[in-house]
């Protein structure tokens, strides 16, 4: 375990602390606060201690045996203690006799926590340690309350191997000057430490962009190396896709029949780069709208979860036929299919949308992307990247909100995350349903056959913060964590794929990448990049060789 790995470190200090340490220590709290008098007079008339390590007084008062008890469990706690600082912090001072460890040690959190270190620095410091941290204090702080029992029970056991050099005479510490050097040095960082906490690692995990104002730091800041981060972005860069064209002149040749508007031309490659929720990096043009293809099947999926945690689909095993009856799953094959199965492509719903057939066969209709005939599986048996059946999908979600897709994620999404008004998605001309009397569009989950989101990579990014940031955004729950869990969570059968969100877990879509990383990936390279491990985003728009940018970008990271 090393004082880098945050993670890891939190785990283990958490458990320990609030599962069997945390009773413990109110133990200790009660025998070293409210019998502190008792103590020190049991302590005047005990024997020294045993060679067996075993702790007894000699008094009739019938808490010694509780005093034994917590001894024998101090002794635990003092030998967790000493391997985790014998492992974090003597050895980067091997060579420093224990007077300058502790002189120079202390200045140097001190410094940390009252913000004169660089923020990059800071902020890693901070965030990788505060747990440990108390854990530390509170550790040291419960073995001080008993120090004065013994001169020979902590010394030699503690510091020894704490500081295993031999010390000059000199420098060696009296028991009152450590216990005063520790306590005094412990109370500063526990109280700097909570200051600090709350400026450093709260905006770290909470800064949110207002509508008007998206904060910028430079690479040094968020823990970034400035070079390798410029030679990212010149990659980036250099690597436009040649696919689609930049009329859009090949869209049929590639798709099929159009069904939907298409602009006359689409934008360069550009993008942005987002650490710690602050603009890192950005180049060409990330103001431009323009449409973001099967990135939109991501923001159906984010409507979906809304369904989910406002109950309007009780249960995402549930048969979408329990709630919806238009025809479209009546057959006894479509009847089986659910929720789930329709967000991990798995639902092998059979039929058409919008002239379209299911099949995807024919050339006229699917231009290359034709599919080869197959046998048709159960629902939830089988993977299958169809737009087709992500149309359905889409289709019966308004019907459950019984309003536009499109306003139900203006009004709980893009409005709540203060994107743009620029964005708009474009429905098919013939793709209007009549609910409750009203004609309404339903959309698409992407610009096969036109139409779909058009959008700039500034609300796409803002978009990829709110889903690091477990659906969150400021003090609103946007979409529930348990769903933004599910999401990002491999099906049985997919190509290392969520809910409408491309996985890494398996290091084959991405290499180099970390497995916790996750995409929402539109053709034409048109990506939103996210990445918890490193808190990170990056949205790279008509992208080519997208693998390699992004481990340019992950590369670029110090701490």
């Amino acid at each position: 375990m090393h004082l880098t790995d945050g993670r890891t470190h939190y785990h283990l200090i958490y458990g320990t602390r609030h599962h069997e340490g945390l009773r413990v220590f109110r133990e200790v709290e009660r025998a070293a606060l409210l019998r502190q008098q008792e103590v020190r007079s049991l302590a005047q008339q005990r024997k020294r201690i045993e060679k067996t390590g075993q702790f007894e007084l000699y008094s009739a008062d019938n808490h010694s045996g509780y005093l034994s008890k917590l001894r024998s469990r101090y002794h635990s706690s003092q030998q967790r203690l000493v391997r985790m600082l014998t492992q974090e912090v003597a050895p980067h001072a091997k060579t420093k006799p224990l007077s300058r460890r502790l002189t120079r040690t202390v200045p140097y959190w001190a410094t940390i926590f009252a913000g004169e270190a660089p923020e990059s620095e800071a902020r890693h410091v901070v965030s990788r340690s505060v747990f440990f941290l108390r854990f530390l204090v509170r550790e040291l702080r419960h073995i001080l309350c008993l120090f004065f029992l013994s001169d020979e029970w902590m010394l030699p056991s503690f510091a020894d191997k704490l500081f295993p050099l031999p010390l000059q005479k000199e420098e060696r510490m009296t028991r009152t000057r450590l216990a005063l050097v520790l306590t005094i040095a412990l109370v500063a960082i526990e109280l700097a430490a909570a200051g600090y906490q709350s400026s450093v690692i709260v905006n770290r995990v909470g800064y949110f962009p207002s509508r008007d104002n998206w904060e910028r730091r430079k690479p040094a800041d968020v823990g970034m190396d400035g070079a390798k981060l410029n030679d990212a972005i010149e990659f980036m860069k250099a690597h436009e896709t040649t696919t689609p064209a930049r009329d859009f002149s090949d869209q049929e040749i590639i798709f099929g029949k159009l069904l939907g508007s298409i602009p006359t031309e689409r934008g360069a490659t550009n993008g942005l780069i987002i650490r710690h929720g602050y603009i890192v990096a950005e180049f060409g043009d990330t103001l431009r709208p323009d449409p973001t293809y099967s990135v939109a099947k991501s923001m159906l999926s984010t409507v979906a979860g809304i369904a989910l945690d406002r109950g309007l689909i009780p249960n995402l095993d549930d048969p979408v036929a329990n709630g919806i009856k238009d025809g479209g799953y009546d057959s006894p094959h479509n009847r089986l299919v659910t929720w789930r199965n329709h967000l991990q492509q798995e639902s092998e719903w059979e039929g058409e949308m919008w002239g379209k057939n299911g099949n995807f066969l024919g050339t006229e209709g699917f231009g290359r992307g034709q599919m080869k005939p197959r046998a048709i599986q159960s629902p939830g048996a089988f993977y299958e990247y169809n737009d087709v059946r992500i149309n359905r999908f889409a289709m019966s979600l308004l019907r459950l909100f019984k309003k536009p897709i499109p306003d139900v994620f203006r009004d709980e999404v893009m409005n709540p995350i203060g994107a743009s008004t620029t964005w708009k998605w474009v429905p098919y001309t013939n793709a209007y349903v009549d609910i409750d009397g009203k004609r309404m569009a339903s959309v698409s989950g992407g610009t096969r056959w036109g139409g779909g989101m058009w959008i700039n990579s500034y609300d796409m990014a803002r978009f990829g913060l709110l889903w690091l940031r477990g659906g969150k955004w400021g003090d609103r729950q946007i979409v529930s964590p348990s769903y933004v869990k599910m999401a990002t969570t491999p099906s049985a059968h997919g190509p290392d794929y969520g809910f409408l969100w491309w996985l890494n877990t398996k290091q084959r879509q991405w290499p180099g990448s970390p497995p916790t990383a996750y995409f929402a990936l539109g053709n034409g390279g048109n990506i939103i990049f996210i990445d918890p491990s490193h808190d990170l985003v990056v949205v790279w728009r008509w992208s080519a060789q997208s693998s390699e940018g992004f481990r340019r970008v992950v590369d670029a990271i110090t701490s």
